[in-house]
């Protein structure tokens, strides 16, 4: 793959002659995989990808993310916070808790854990406030 051929794929050919510093945070992150998409990986390993993003910044990541795990045949493995999007878009949900699995399945059966309702969704699924959930898409 080319860089040009990166930045098409991630979404910024049109900031291809800007420096990292002048795009827009969620653009570096992008940036970022498109350095790791450099490497021609068969598997993306992304820690806390969505931090900081807005609601609709976290769902265009989550589809470009499952677009790249599709055209490019990687598995990928997303460890994150911003657990309500992320179910809409993976395939399988393993949730840690204080360093120990709690659940591992699709995110259906996942939400309906007691485990994981206690520990991070609550009554109306919340978002998490302690540890993250690994994340593993595989194409």
């Amino acid at each position: 793959r080319t860089p040009d051929s990166i930045l098409s794929l991630i979404g910024l050919s049109a900031q291809a002659d800007l420096p990292a510093a002048a795009i827009t945070p969620s653009q570096q992150r992008l940036l970022e995989i498109g350095m790791a998409l450099a490497t021609r990986p068969r598997m993306l390993l992304l820690d806390e990808v969505a931090a900081g993003l807005t609601e609709n910044e976290v769902e265009e990541m989550a589809r470009l993310i499952r677009r790249l795990r599709d055209e490019l045949d990687l598995t990928v493995i997303w460890i994150e916070h911003a657990v309500t999007t992320l179910l809409r878009h993976v395939e399988r949900v393993i949730v840690l808790h204080q360093g120990k699995k709690i659940a591992d399945g699709t995110p259906a059966e996942v939400v309906r854990n007691a485990e994981v309702i206690e520990a991070y969704l609550g009554d109306e699924m919340n978002e998490p406030t302690s540890e993250g959930v690994a994340e593993e898409a595989t194409a």
